[in-house]
């Protein structure tokens, strides 16, 4: 599913399933992406993000207002909408001629699904 994602690309993802059970949560949630795209610093997204004021510890307040359960799992799955951002990044990288996926698809992605949980955070933060 991500051979076409970059290194930093797939750390994202990786940050993403860190964040999740450190929230224990059982599933990879696009409010879990969004925070590992904050905490991969080298990307392009992380730049961009912090440029409009989205901070880490700001997202993770938004974030730790919901409830999680204590299940532990090997391996998180993605919801509908975190699969949907996947796909829309490589569909972003492909119509720019891009030979891989990388942050800033994945927040294209992110801003493409419209109605998820990491949308209604940034949209908390008033960007621009």
């Amino acid at each position: 599913m991500f051979e076409r994602f970059s290194e930093q690309a797939r750390q994202v993802i990786m940050l993403a399933e860190e964040e999740a059970r450190s929230f224990d949560r059982h599933y990879v949630g696009t409010e879990h992406i969004l925070l590992g795209l904050l905490r991969e610093t080298e990307g392009v997204a992380s730049r961009s993000l912090e440029r409009l004021g989205v901070t880490i510890d700001g997202v993770r307040a938004r974030v730790e207002s919901g409830e999680g359960d204590s299940q532990v799992w090997r391996k998180l799955p993605l919801t509908s909408d975190s699969r949907a951002v996947v796909e829309l990044a490589e569909r972003e990288a492909l119509s720019l001629l891009e030979d891989c996926v990388d942050t800033e698809h994945i927040l294209l992605g992110i801003l493409r699904v419209g109605d998820g949980a990491a949308v209604q955070i940034l949209l908390d933060f008033e960007p621009d």
